[in-house]
């Protein structure tokens, strides 16, 4: 399958079936071009933009290599590759490279938060909510899967040094899918999968480079060397496509840059690639034209040729993003800093390179010259005769000369000090760099002229701010590729997929989703503040100072607290408002049941009742319970009653009664009173005296639980008061027959 096959676009989204007054029929039809016509067009075109964009590759070279070390190359036009300048051998040549440092703090500004997209509901419907929530589940889950991460920093190593990168999107219905298909009970792989490309600038090539915007280029061409045997497997209906000469060409521009600061440049790279053109059985240069949509194209068109010959031509581009964002192109732009008027700006890295090699020259001219205070040179006059190798660097030597009339004798010339104006250029070099990338040593972790920490994190604060433009761009063009990433998956996710996400305490939580879970008219948003490397913890340290001090309310109100933990939580969730969360979601899911006329599980115990309660009361004074029967009715207040009883029982009882339900909810509670406690067992009776046996022990008769003990015979109360006569015996109560 070609690499931007996708199914056929979506109906449009609407009540009603449009009718053909609403369609736009306003254009014909082009004129179809030959072939032959169409792949002439084609490699004319490219050779046009290629021959204006050369000026810029060459830039990008110099670019990778004063990122490696060395400022100081050129470009060899004729050899079509980067020389080293050449210096005698007695001439110190220092290379340090203070681009690297602020290449890396730069990345790790931009790449500190990797990409979050956060879905917004369309409406306040339950049903688009939840479709939200689902989308946004599903794009976190190929924001892991997908690799996106790698990707998005991969884009940010490269924008540095060429201005632009970019990603390409497509659907390749042969790779097996990330997420499996439930069938018969059993997980099963499924076959088609959303897939997510890096491209360089090296592949891109506009029509117009004074259009700043991918989106507003009237026709974008991506050129890549594939090999000759992918190419006729993925279009197995154009016959055999002829290599093209690849090892020469300028295209693999890898080896232009792997070379770098090796001795053998241009050789170790270029032995490789003639294995893998054995490997792969040659190379052919693949040109893919996106038109945008126009007059002549309606629905813009897409050509692919490869070898002199063409591979596919439609009349609509891959994808269709023309209806659910203005750049219809399936590619995102990644830019450093908008150049006004030019689409490709100039790059982070080439604003040092003219600063990094003039600090390298003037401090390989400071070693020389220290070298020389140290080792001045000796001036002899030719008449002393003076052997040349008498004079060394060995401490205490003895020179012989002979003393001639009139001859100078033998003196050192020591070099002018420049050490001090030296050491004050360098230092200005050091301060211009800072200033031209914005990053200063406060930026990132240095002291620089602060003398406190609150003034550092200011500085930092600061520092970070000015990058403020660069990450809303990037931000922007995330938003973006989620928006073109979850189109696709609306069109080519039929069957539904399970997929796995990492909940709290690392317990999995599934969800099956699939195509008609996805709702585009639901906003997707990446906040650039989440993107840029803030110091939260002050703004932390604020809200909790506020909170204390009772500014946002009573302190021990859940309702308080639960608001205070939410303007805290940047990019991590907290335990309390995620348990919240659930009970939320669970009570919304309770409520779309009801809508749809479904039966609903009994209320547990283990449930936060209160929210459940609130939740089942704002649907009852919506207009679609106003339009349920009684018996419906009847049947959801009785689950809502049931979760009013383990927050309020005479509340529960009280409304149970308006709908007949309180001997239900009687029942009901009187399970949940603790049974009575058993019956005292008898008491054994007191020990007889000696000569006296105990009367038996006889209870109270069976089944009457009020009889108490039995009389006591008065022939034995006679006996015990003649044995016992010092002991006064009261006499016993007259019992009541």
């Amino acid at each position: 399958m070609a690499p931007y096959d996708t199914p056929a676009p979506l109906a449009p989204i609407g009540p009603d079936k449009p009718t053909d007054t609403q369609l736009a029929v306003g254009a014909d039809k082009p004129e179809s071009l030959s072939d032959g016509a169409l792949v002439a067009e084609i490699y004319n075109k490219y050779d046009v933009r290629r021959q204006m964009r050369r000026p810029y590759e060459v830039q990008w070279y110099l670019n990778a290599s004063a990122l490696r070390g060395f400022p100081d190359v050129r470009w060899n036009q004729e050899l079509s590759r980067l020389e080293m300048k050449r210096e005698p051998a007695h001439r110190k040549r220092h290379r340090i490279n203070h681009i690297k440092p602020k290449y890396v703090a730069r990345v790790a500004k931009y790449t500190k938060v990797p990409p979050n997209p956060t879905v917004i509901p369309a409406t306040t419907d339950r049903t688009d909510i939840f479709n939200a929530r689902a989308s946004q589940k599903m794009l976190e889950y190929f924001t892991r899967k997908g690799n996106m991460r790698a990707k998005y920093m991969q884009a940010m190593q490269w924008v540095p040094l060429t201005g632009k990168a970019f990603w390409w999107f497509r659907y390749d219905a042969d790779k097996v899918a990330y997420a499996p298909t439930k069938l018969d009970g059993r997980r099963e792989p499924i076959l088609g999968e959303v897939e997510l490309d890096y491209g360089s600038a090296f592949e891109f090539l506009p029509a117009d480079p004074g259009i700043e915007l991918l989106c507003d280029q009237p026709e974008i061409m991506r050129a890549r060397l594939i090999p000759v045997k992918d190419l006729e497997k993925n279009h197995p209906n154009a016959g055999p496509i002829a290599t093209e000469s690849t090892s020469a060409d300028l295209f693999f521009y890898q080896r232009q840059i792997a070379d770098l600061g090796t001795r053998q440049q241009g050789m170790a790279s270029r032995s490789v690639q003639y294995t893998l053109d054995d490997q792969s059985g040659g190379y052919a240069l693949q040109i893919e034209t996106f038109t945008k949509p126009c007059a002549l194209y309606p629905q813009g068109r897409y050509v692919i040729v490869a070898g002199q010959k063409l591979l596919k031509r439609q009349d609509t581009l891959p994808g269709d993003f023309q209806y659910v964002h203005t750049n219809p192109y399936p590619c995102v732009e990644f830019t450093d800093d908008i150049a006004p008027g030019q689409f490709w700006p100039d790059a982070f890295v080439e604003r040092l390179v003219g600063l990094a090699s003039e600090y390298n020259e003037y401090r390989s001219k400071m070693s020389e010259n220290m070298a020389m205070h140290f080792f001045p040179k000796l001036m002899v006059s030719k008449q002393l005769n003076l052997d040349p190798g008498a004079y060394t660097s060995e401490a205490g030597e003895r020179l012989d000369i002979n003393t001639i009339p009139g001859v100078p004798a033998p003196s050192f010339l020591q070099p002018a000090n420049v050490i001090g104006d030296a050491w004050n250029i360098l230092n200005t070099i050091r301060r211009e760099m800072d200033d031209i990338t914005l990053i200063y040593p406060s930026a990132v972790g240095g002291t620089g002229g602060a003398n406190s920490g609150f003034q550092t994190n200011l500085l930092q604060e600061a520092a970070d701010q000015v990058h403020g433009p660069a990450i809303g761009r990037n931000a922007m063009a995330l938003e973006e590729a989620y928006i073109k990433i979850r189109h696709l998956m609306k069109t080519c996710y039929n069957i539904p997929r399970l997929i796995t996400i990492a909940g709290r305490n690392n317990i999995p939580e599934v969800y099956e989703f699939s195509s008609d879970q996805v709702d585009e008219q639901a906003d997707v948003r990446i906040e650039p503040d989440t993107m840029m490397p803030m110091l939260r913890s002050v703004r932390v340290d604020m809200i909790c100072g506020m909170y204390g001090d009772g500014l946002f309310g009573d302190q021990k109100d859940p309702n308080t607290r639960k608001r205070v933990m939410d303007m805290i939580r940047m990019g991590y969730s907290d335990f309390e408002v995620d348990r919240e969360q659930r009970d939320q979601e669970q009570a919304q899911f309770e409520n779309i049941r009801m809508v749809k006329g479904e039966d609903l599980l009994k209320p547990m115990v283990w449930e936060n009742h209160q929210i459940h309660w609130e939740a089942h009361v704002d649907l009852f004074k919506s207009p679609e319970a106003s339009e349920w029967p009684s018996e419906v009715m009847v049947k959801y207040a009785w689950h809502a009653i049931i979760h009013l009883s383990y927050i309020d029982q005479e509340a529960a009882l009280k409304m149970s009664g308006e709908f007949g339900l309180r001997d239900q909810l009687q029942e009901l509670l009187d399970l949940q009173k603790p049974p009575a406690p058993p019956p005292p067992p008898p008491q054994p009776a007191p020990p007889a005296p000696p000569g006296m046996e105990a009367p038996p022990m006889q209870g109270p008769p069976q089944g009457d639980p009020n009889a108490g003990p039995p009389p006591i015979p008065p022939e034995l109360m006679e006996s015990l008061a003649a044995q016992l006569p010092e002991m006064p015996m009261p006499q016993p109560p007259q019992m009541m027959g």
